[in-house]
């Protein structure tokens, strides 16, 4: 999987993707702007919506950014990562533990508060998919699930969120 190396910062010539069949191209004002406006594009036209549309508009500009700056002769500009999420397995072992911790402890909850808190936290990641992990949503970076917002002795493994004691 790629990723912006930020999403919140706009990339050299601006959130855009040229459709490859018809040449239309699109201009969003951010990077979930575009994403709406390309698929609005391809369902009006008739067009299918693939699954991986955001990679593809990825690998499309980071290769028009990148024939840009090697015809400028400048060197590389890294706008995007690549990120391989993690595997089933990989889930399963941190989803154990975190339960087997969350268990051990007596299976404490937070608040509502804390988990809108939360909520709102990974809500503005990069790396959050809501629809993920049968609509509790999921990092795409670490593989946690929304259940975990829900557990007190759980905290963000990107150190974005603590466990509450």
């Amino acid at each position: 999987m790629i990723e912006p190396v930020n999403p919140n910062e706009v990339p050299p010539g601006g959130w855009r993707w040229t459709h490859p069949e018809t040449g239309y191209t699109m201009h969003g004002n951010s990077w979930a702007g575009l994403l709406d406006l390309a698929r609005a594009y391809l369902s009006n036209n008739n067009f299918p919506i693939p699954r991986d549309l955001d990679q593809i508009i990825l690998r499309w500009m980071d290769e028009e950014i990148q024939a840009k700056a090697s015809a400028m002769g400048l060197p590389p500009v890294h706008f995007i990562q690549t990120e391989e999420p993690p595997t089933l397995a990989q889930k399963v072992r941190t989803f154990t533990y975190a339960m087997t911790q969350w268990a051990k402890s007596g299976a404490p909850v937070v608040t509502q508060d804390q988990y809108e808190t939360r909520l709102g936290i990974c809500h503005g990641c990069q790396y959050w998919r809501g629809s993920g992990a049968f609509g509790l949503g999921s990092c795409g970076k670490c593989g946690c699930t929304g259940l975990k917002l829900y557990m007190a002795t759980t905290a963000c493994p990107m150190q974005k969120w603590s466990a509450i004691r």
